[in-house]
């Protein structure tokens, strides 16, 4: 079955245009290593150069926001972690 990630459509350009995806891991970190390696333009926009989530990103599992544990929340097969994108105005 596996765990669903759902992108913003801020990365769709380092996609291709698709915006969900099947993933396999323990964690959310897990899973996106898994994207990222399927489409490596995908990682600078994810991650740093120190392998830590961008300021920018915000992510939730089944609606509940991950932080403090960010790459390390655990996920199980049938999740869906969304990946969304903070927003910043003036």
């Amino acid at each position: 079955m596996g765990v669903k990630i759902e992108l913003n459509p801020f990365f769709f350009e380092a996609t291709g245009g698709e915006d969900s995806f099947e993933a396999e891991g323990n964690t959310v970190g897990d899973c996106l290593k898994g994207l990222t390696e399927r489409f490596p333009a995908l990682r600078e926009k994810l991650f740093t150069k120190r392998g830590e989530l961008q300021s920018y990103i915000e992510i939730y599992v089944n609606g509940v926001s991950t932080h403090p544990q960010g790459l390390t929340y655990p996920v199980k097969d049938g999740d869906e972690i969304a990946v969304t994108v903070l927003a910043a105005g003036g």
